[in-house]
């Protein structure tokens, strides 16, 4: 898969699933990553409905990721499509936990904001995520 965008890093990252399944944390999970409610009966996704969760989902990450740094229309569009993935992956109080690389972020110091992303819980239980994350945090590119 290309990379062209945040939709397409997220997708690649998360993998879809149209059947529920449990996340690495034990959430109920379906589609692109979506968290489905406890005591939630759905078992599986129409395309329909999995693009609808994914739209949500993707919105709601959208917005933390532009409020989580003061420049972040600043940052490249990769950049940004990496705060954007942390954010859907993480969640807004996940993502507010990684200080370090939020400073890092602010004072444009991407080498930091990398070592920050790699030197996480969140690393070690998402791997090729970080890793590539943190890769294009470090070039500010998709390739």
């Amino acid at each position: 898969m290309a990379i062209d965008n945040a939709a397409d890093l997220i997708k690649d990252h998360e993998g879809f699933r149209s059947d529920v399944y449990e996340d690495t944390t034990g959430n109920l999970t379906i589609g692109w990553g979506h968290k489905l409610p406890p005591g939630s009966d759905v078992q599986t996704v129409t395309d329909e409905q999995a693009k609808k969760y994914f739209d949500d989902d993707y919105r709601v990450a959208a917005g933390t990721a532009a409020q989580f740094v003061s420049n972040y229309d600043s940052l490249t569009t990769a950049r940004q499509a990496v705060l954007i993935d942390m954010a859907f992956n993480l969640g807004r109080a996940g993502l507010a936990g990684f200080v370090n690389f939020k400073r890092a972020l602010e004072a444009e110091d991407y080498e930091e904001a990398a070592r920050q992303m790699l030197d996480s819980r969140w690393a070690r239980q998402t791997g090729r995520r970080a890793t590539e994350d943190a890769a294009i945090m470090r070039s500010g590119t998709f390739n």
